[in-house]
């Protein structure tokens, strides 16, 4: 264990969790040893060790050995090599990219910070329509917020990855001319 004292708790379980999959040549692992692994380093809340929205949220150990989680349903996770299969690095928006915004105050607008609230005003203020068509117009169908459980399969890179009943949460979706966008918010 890094003795490094700005280490976070989440982060002392992913590394030993890396390194307990690295003794067992087994990358898979499940809520069990996340909940051991949690209570011997004394993190309270066990299910929160493997979601990892940012590669600011990664151990060093786990940056330094290029390893990142994936969640393969039924509480089960994995380890896979490659942090930039996982995660993609924003690029800088060009300046003549950047438009000012009239910005058209409304009653819940600022009622909440919530991801759907934010998502909402987005698209009532037509952000989202100039950014995905170009147009303020554009009329599209909006879903909101849906949870749904899918078994599928998928590859990271070379290595093919199998799920079980995967939940899978999406903020907000577009359908507009037989194109779907799928919108997942993060907020923070």
């Amino acid at each position: 264990m890094t003795d490094n004292k700005e280490v976070s708790v989440k982060k002392q379980v992913q590394e030993s969790l890396l390194r307990h999959c690295q003794e067992t040549g087994n990358y898979v692992f499940d809520n069990e040893i996340v909940k051991e692994i949690s209570k011997q380093v004394g993190f309270g809340n066990p299910f929160d060790a493997t979601k990892v929205d940012s590669t600011e949220q990664l151990s060093n150990f786990l940056i330094e050995e290029d390893y990142f989680i994936l969640h393969l349903g039924e509480g089960n996770h994995k380890f896979v090599k490659g942090i930039d299969k996982g995660f993609h690095e924003f690029e800088e928006v060009p300046e003549e990219n950047i438009c000012d915004w009239e910005y058209r105050k409304s009653l819940l607008n600022e009622y909440d910070t919530s991801e759907s609230n934010i998502l909402s005003v987005a698209f009532n203020q037509r952000i989202t329509h100039h950014f995905l068509y170009g147009d303020k117009k554009a009329s599209a169908k909006v879903y909101q917020s849906r949870r749904t459980k899918k078994s599928i399969s998928y590859n990271v890179g070379e290595e093919r990855i199998e799920t079980s009943r995967l939940q899978m949460e999406i903020d907000q979706t577009f359908d507009r001319e037989g194109i779907v966008t799928v919108i997942v918010s993060k907020y923070g």
